[in-house]
């Protein structure tokens, strides 16, 4: 090798080095962003039941696995202790959030990352499994964490804070995830439909806007699958990433109504007829 090859490779070294520090940017501010907007939108005094920072992170690096990187690690978790003590929260407290959030998305992308494109992209009948399974074993793994977090943080008992991190964290997963994974990074196949009238089109989704807000007006348990036939009607009509919006949408909307009360599952003053 000459003299005169050396510098044209360090051009492109520099180029590597500030591409891997702006995908590591890109990284924490979309971490902070996300987990900003869950921590705003939490009760007072207790975690977030609307948590997407981790299932975007996923999805990205699911997307990306190139981007797993040190530099990315440390802004994603600077991104997560940012949104944390920007609202307040204690450093030793945001870092240990941190980290259990961070231990929940490297658990589900090291039990996801190596299934074809087809299973991991949801364009198999299995990759439901694979979101399912997956999501979960990342929701496990950050609720073993963060629940003696909780419990030490917000005064807690310890199964309480374990099983509601375990299942709002899987809930976020479920809920957001599909999302990313199915997004159309490539030409896919148009349906199925033989040029259909615009109205034709959005008639599943009209159905599942009705039939929900049926069962707001209705209320009580059997409310919660009111939209199901809407849903089975939307999942033969629409691809997949149409139909992870409407099911993420339909999800965001039953938790925000329950968390307001809208929604309820036993009858008024239940509890104080037992007693």
């Amino acid at each position: 090798m000459t003299e005169a090859s050396s510098p044209k490779q360090t051009p492109s070294l520099q180029t590597t080095a500030t591409q891997a520090w702006t995908v590591a940017l890109a990284l924490g501010c979309m971490v902070f962003v996300a987990a900003l907007l869950g921590i705003l939108g939490r009760p007072l005094g207790f975690f977030s039941a609307i948590w997407p920072a981790n299932a975007l992170l996923l999805g990205v690096l699911l997307h990306k696995p190139g981007w797993l990187r040190p530099g990315s690690i440390l802004a994603v978790s600077a991104g997560y202790i940012a949104a944390d003590l920007l609202t307040g929260s204690r450093l030793d407290v945001a870092i240990l959030l941190s980290m259990a959030n961070m231990a929940g998305v490297g658990m589900a992308w090291a039990l996801m990352h190596r299934q074809s494109r087809a299973t991991l992209f949801m364009q198999r009948q299995s990759s439901a499994l694979l979101l399912f399974v997956g999501s979960g074993m990342g929701a496990l793994a950050a609720a073993i964490l963060g629940g003696p977090v909780v419990t030490a943080v917000f005064g807690t008992p310890h199964w309480q804070a374990f099983s509601m991190w375990l299942s709002s964290e899987w809930l976020n997963y479920m809920t957001f995830l599909p999302i990313v994974l199915a997004w159309p990074t490539r030409k896919q196949p148009a349906p199925n439909w033989t040029e259909p009238s615009p109205m034709r089109r959005v008639l599943p989704l009209l159905s599942v806007i009705a039939l929900e807000a049926i069962s707001y007006w209705i209320k009580g348990p059997g409310s919660l699958a009111f939209s199901l036939p809407a849903l089975i009607w939307c999942a033969l009509s629409y691809r997949i990433f149409s139909l992870t919006l409407i099911t993420a949408a339909l999800c965001l909307s039953s938790i925000i109504f329950i968390s307001l009360g809208t929604l309820e599952f036993t009858p008024a003053h239940f509890l104080e007829t037992l007693s």
